[in-house]
């Protein structure tokens, strides 16, 4: 795609995200969450430690005793063991049917039509999960993605599905599929984000009621459905899921969640894959080949958190709420005051970032260390798009922003994204250096009317 070839000339990710955590102001560019961690994940942990170093010591007073066979032969009535062993690299069963069943809870399906164990399975967070499934897909199956979207949701033949500007909805996504049917015949997936990152949107039930009407057709019945989670426990108003509103679906979608960003433990590296039967077992091979499995303390942690968010949803994301979207507010009021804010048709994010378009900056001189660090990604001297301002600021404001053409945005649209979580203050600050540039790029341009 040519949108793919035009971020080939552009300046790798990576170099912007180094030198951001070197100045230790990477929060602010990546979707790290800043509020503290639920003890619930790390008490799941530990009870699984505890097991552990229980069956450790009376494997030890064997051992101390000379007999070898009861110190090789030891382990607790779950089967942990005093020497820790590969298991089941689609995770420990008894994490995974703990987890169908809140899954189970949490979308509002019987025990008879709803998860089984065998359909879940353990990954390295959502990151994981879409790593295996982007796998596993050949190269010259058409897969329909929201546009722009994380770069873990890219496939090989991508057709995309606008929704910067007017949101993610059923009209849309049936002319996008009529379009793509079209000019390639097939489809074979589509992947959905939701809430959406980056645009932050969350589909409402109404939404989703229509979409689902789609999906049923005849003619869209072969088409699978990839359903991104991630942040459905940070969604500012709580969150609908397309499984809970048409379970019928449920055996064509494969559901990722993970314990990242609404639990705050995004280096823990854990989440799920839910499916049927048939596509676990596709996408275990290359999730295996990968990461070979995640670690059962981690399982034991990631499955008490859900089960408690099963329980205390609306206290939780009421949290999000005086945590998270509070700071969103006072950043996107203060790009509204600034005449920089995104625009789209009603947008108003549910998870914690904030866009702003700093497309008044293009022809602003670049200066001596924003050049060193672009190198020969920009030979005008100037800023030209969106990763030139990113580094212009890195340079000269200590202010780490996320280019948007990492996620096939247009770079020279010139959108920006900030991690909206670091408290006010830090937020002021941005915002503060933003304004500074601002004035000075205006002052450049005096016939300019702001």
């Amino acid at each position: 795609m040519d949108m793919k070839q035009n971020q080939a000339q552009t300046l790798p990710f990576k170099v912007l995200y180094h030198l951001a955590e070197q100045q230790n102001i990477q929060m602010t560019m990546v979707g790290e969450p800043c509020l503290p961690m639920r003890p619930e994940f790390l008490s799941g942990m530990q009870e699984y430690l505890a097991q552990q170093q229980a069956v450790i010591a009376t494997a030890r007073e064997y051992l101390q005793k000379g007999d070898i066979n009861q110190t090789a032969l030891i382990s607790s009535g779950n089967n942990i063991r005093a020497a820790e062993h590969y298991g089941d690299p689609q995770g420990e069963k008894r994490y995974r049917e703990r987890v169908a069943t809140t899954l189970n809870k949490l979308y509002k399906l019987s025990a008879k039509d709803g998860y089984k164990a065998e359909e879940i399975l353990f990954t390295a967070g959502a990151t994981g999960s879409l790593s295996a499934i982007t796998q596993h897909i050949n190269r010259d199956e058409l897969v329909v993605i929201p546009f722009p979207c994380h770069f873990w949701h890219h496939s090989l033949n991508m057709f995309p599905m606008f929704v910067g500007k007017n949101g993610f909805t059923a009209e849309g996504l049936e002319q996008t599929l009529a379009a793509a049917k079209k000019q390639h015949g097939k489809v074979k997936e589509l992947r959905l984000c939701d809430p959406h990152n980056p645009i932050g949107y969350a589909t409402s039930r109404e939404i989703w009621e229509k979409v689902a009407v789609i999906l049923r057709r005849p003619e869209n019945q072969h088409i699978e459905i990839t359903l991104d989670e991630a942040y459905a426990e940070v969604a500012f108003k709580g969150h609908i899921s397309l499984v809970e509103v048409a379970p019928d679906l449920k055996d064509r979608i494969t559901l990722i969640r993970t314990v990242g960003k609404g639990f705050s433990a995004t280096g823990y590296r854990v989440g799920i894959a839910a499916a049927n039967k048939k596509r676990i077992q596709e996408i275990m091979q290359p999730n295996f080949d990968v990461y070979f499995k995640v670690p059962p303390a981690i399982q034991a942690g990631y499955t008490k958190i859900l089960e408690w968010y099963a329980v205390n949803r609306v206290s939780h994301h009421q949290e999000m709420r005086d945590f998270y979207q509070t700071q969103v507010n006072q950043v996107m009021e203060k790009t509204k005051v600034l005449n920089i804010a995104y625009k789209s048709k009603n947008y108003s994010p549910q998870i914690f970032y904030a866009l702003m378009d700093l497309s008044e900056l293009k022809g602003l001189p670049l200066s001596t260390k924003a050049k060193n660090i672009l190198g020969t990604f920009n030979s005008s001297g100037t800023i030209e798009n969106d990763v030139d301002i990113s580094a212009y600021f890195l340079a000269e404001k200590n202010v780490a922003l996320f280019p948007m053409s990492y996620f096939l945005n247009p770079k020279e649209a010139c959108i920006l994204r900030l991690t909206c979580g670091q408290g006010p203050a830090v937020m002021d600050q941005v915002m503060q250096a933003v304004a500074t540039v601002m004035e000075y790029a205006r002052s450049l341009k005096p016939q300019a009317n702001y």
